[in-house]
This record gives C-alpha cells, sequence and structure tokens, in this order.
C-alpha cells in the first residue's frame, strides 16, 4: 500500500502557454487542467496529511523549470 507523499509538485502553466504547446488539445480542457492543479496545490496545502506542494512556475523554458524543481526539492529534502 502507499501511503501519501510528503511534496506534491505542481506545475503551473498559462491557458495560453499550454495551448502553444499543446495545439491538438482543447483550450479549454488545458484551462480547467490548470484550474485543478492550482486547486490540488490549494488543498494539499491545508489538509490534516500536511502535504507539502510545490509550485512551480511551467510557462518557462524547460530547463529553467527542471532546475527550479530540482532546486525546490533539493531545499526540502
Amino acid at each position: 500500500a502507499f501511503g501519501l507523499p510528503d511534496h506534491l509538485v505542481v506545475l503551473l502553466v498559462s491557458a495560453d502557454v499550454a495551448a502553444t504547446r499543446k495545439p491538438d488539445h482543447r483550450p479549454e480542457v488545458l484551462a480547467a487542467k490548470g484550474v485543478a492543479a492550482d486547486e490540488l496545490a490549494w488543498l494539499a496545502e491545508r489538509s490534516d496529511a500536511a502535504i507539502g506542494p510545490i509550485r512551480v512556475d511551467a510557462d518557462r523554458p524547460l530547463d529553467a523549470v527542471l532546475l527550479d524543481v530540482k532546486r525546490s526539492l533539493w531545499d526540502v529534502l
């Protein structure tokens, strides 16, 4: 059985950037996924399980996002 994670990495991307990266997807679905990711992070912050969400601005280039994720994880480990 798996337990809850200690941290949750949430990649936040704007609807415009998501649509540019995934032009074959419906824009309203991409926008809804972005809202859902932000709400998931908000719920994780307020849960009794004390899961620490790590919000990362994923509008930036991949190399910058990966570096930010790595740095954030090292900070909490």
